[in-house]
This record gives structure tokens, sequence and C-alpha cells, in this order.
């Protein structure tokens, strides 16, 4: 694919150590990317001492909270500028840690990123994550892609305090794409209106086990008797799912 071999990504998600949903879809999807020549930039929220980055992407942890790094960031506060204005409408949607959380990301892409150095950014979730990227791909003219997993729409104590945000960062999105059609259900029953693509998580291909046998996981997790165990088919391996992304972006 042509284009791929020139875009530059900025993603912001978070990178395994700790496993997760989320960390993994985001280290397959850049190692696959990577591995098409793409060039990814990964800003990291989720801080640990050990990650494990994919071959061929940067791998850029976002500021912990030290006295010393904390009095780092201050004194880059200036550079904000008018960013204060979009974060401020939301201050009320963003628990303490986030509203810092936002102002990390922000600081660390301006500190990594030129508007030259990026082509599209992309975040994972449609909540504190996706606004500071939006503020900074706003700043920079870029498109902004958010990858939505559910969670933002279906946690009704998420939901009653972060609604607004996450409404608003689903529609100025130039797409945003949707893990499952039951993720797309719930983005439309909560009133998102945006551009939304699917592509399936589908499963890992190499640990997915069709036709095992019932009684084997019922021994195994002690299980009661009754009730009914659903075998699938996985729709995709990762390799496909990032051939898809590619895809969904380039029809912007």
């Amino acid at each position: 694919m042509g284009f791929s071999k020139r875009m530059k990504i900025c993603f912001v998600g978070s990178l395994p150590k700790p496993y997760g949903g989320v960390a993994s879809h985001s280290f397959h999807l850049t190692k696959e990317l990577a591995g098409l020549g793409v060039k990814v930039d990964f800003i990291d929220t989720r801080l640990a001492k050990k990650k494990t980055v994919p071959s061929g992407v940067r791998h850029l942890l976002i500021a912990d909270l030290s006295l010393s790094s904390t009095l780092r960031q201050i004194s880059k506060l200036p550079r904000l500028g008018g960013a204060w204005t979009q974060i401020m409408r939301y201050w009320k949607c963003l628990r303490p840690r986030d509203f810092i959380k936002v102002i990390y990301i922000i600081l660390k892409i301006l500190d990594s990123c030129r508007p030259e150095s990026v082509d599209l950014f992309h975040a994972q979730h449609a909540n504190e994550r996706a606004l500071a990227t939006w503020v900074v791909a706003k700043r920079f003219k870029k498109p902004l892609v958010i990858t939505a997993h559910c969670g933002e729409f279906t946690e009704d104590f998420f939901w009653s305090r972060c609604s607004r945000l996450v409404k608003h960062m689903t529609t100025v999105a130039a797409r945003v794409i949707s893990v499952s059609k039951y993720t797309q259900k719930c983005m439309i029953a909560r009133g998102c209106k945006g551009h939304v693509s699917i592509i399936p998580n589908g499963v890992d291909t190499h640990f997915f086990r069709p036709g095992l046998e019932v009684s084997e996981l019922r021994r195994k997790y002690r299980l009661v008797s009754s009730g009914t165990f659903i075998d699938g088919k996985g729709q995709m391996c990762f390799s496909r799912r990032c051939l898809l992304f590619l895809r969904r972006i380039s029809k912007r």
C-alpha cells in the first residue's frame, strides 16, 4: 500500500505492561503499522517500569508525578497558550488526575512532535486522551482518529460525568473506529454522532482453540454443569485489522 510508506502517525494510548485489552490492541496495531513502513510515535499515558514496545515504534512515556518532574512540567505551562480555553470547557468531566494527565499528554506531544512530523493523530478511547490529542491536532491542523472500546458508552458512572466530553470528541474526530457492532449501537443509543467505521477486534489466532471440549473447561474453572458455552470463529488476525485501519483513515 503506497500511502502507508509515507504516513506518520502519532498514537496516544497505553502499551503493555500492564496488560489489558486496549494495551494489547495498541501493541499489535502499531507493530503491524511499523512493519508496513509507517512512522509511529507512541505517547504512552500509563506509567510502568517495564514496557513491551513493538520494533520500529518510538515510545514516549508521559511525565510522572515526582516533584522534580512536576516542577519541569509547570515551567512548560506557558506553551499551552490558547489550549487552556479548550481544556477548561471540560474540566467538570475530568477527575483531578485526568485533568493533570491531559496537560501532561499535550506537553509530551509538543515536546516530541512537530507539525511536519505528523500526518495523523490517533487516540484510544473518547476520553481525556482524545481531548489532549484533539487539542494538539487542532493546533497542528491534522486529522484525529479515535478508536472507541465501548466502556465510555456503557458504564453509567462514567457516562454521567463525561457524556459531554465523549459526544464532542466523537463529533470533532475525522473518523471514529468502533471495535464491534455492539459498540457502534451503544454510541448511537447515547446520541454520539460522527464518521464511524467498524473494525472488529477478532481474536488472537495463535491462541484461539475452536471446538475445545466443554467438560475440560468446566473442570479447569470449576464451572456449574448448567449453562451454555458459545463457540465462535475469530474474524481476523492482527495484520488484517491493520490494513483495514489504514484503508478507513485514508477515506477521510
